[in-house]
């Protein structure tokens, strides 16, 4: 018998042959037509002194992007955490 392969409901074009520059070309563009607030800088829980994330998570990752940031594997990375200010 045969493991059953993981299926994910959304699968990122980096993942579909795309390319990680074309995912976070992409990515780029819609959040800025969107205005999406997705980085540290923009989470209520960004301590603006520090820097560091107030609940613990860590955010280096995060903190200063600009552009979709993925993994090895091309899924991109939110914290799970966010919360818009």
């Amino acid at each position: 018998m045969s493991t059953p392969q993981t299926r994910f409901r959304f699968v990122p074009d980096v993942l579909r042959g795309e390319g990680k520059d074309a995912a976070n070309k992409l990515f780029s563009e819609q959040a800025a037509a969107l205005n999406l607030a997705w980085t540290c800088r923009d989470c209520a829980y960004h301590h603006p002194q520090t820097g560091a994330c107030t609940v613990g998570w860590p955010n280096d990752i995060l903190l200063d992007a600009t552009e979709a940031v993925c993994n090895e594997q091309g899924f991109p990375a939110f914290c799970k955490a966010f919360e818009p200010e």
